[in-house]
């Protein structure tokens, strides 16, 4: 997973995400959507989700994006 690795190369982890936006261009994406969160995080909290639908994603055929924030303490 994507988002795993690049939290690993700052030190943090999904138990350091506090909020996630994920994109789709189709709400039918939906429970897949909340599937694989609940895949991601295990047995970590969910932290604040959106999910918007939206028109386009920045390439033409994809389907859904993700976007996570994660707060480390300095």
């Amino acid at each position: 997973m994507k988002i795993k690795k690049l939290l690993d190369m700052q030190g943090a982890t999904m138990n350091d995400v506090v909020r996630i936006m994920t994109y789709t261009t189709d709400v039918r994406f939906f429970q897949d959507a909340l599937k694989c969160r609940a895949e991601a995080f295990g047995s970590a909290p969910i932290p604040a989700s959106t999910f918007l639908v939206v028109s386009q994603l920045a390439w033409p055929n994809m389907a859904i994006e993700v976007d996570v924030t994660a707060m480390l303490a300095r």
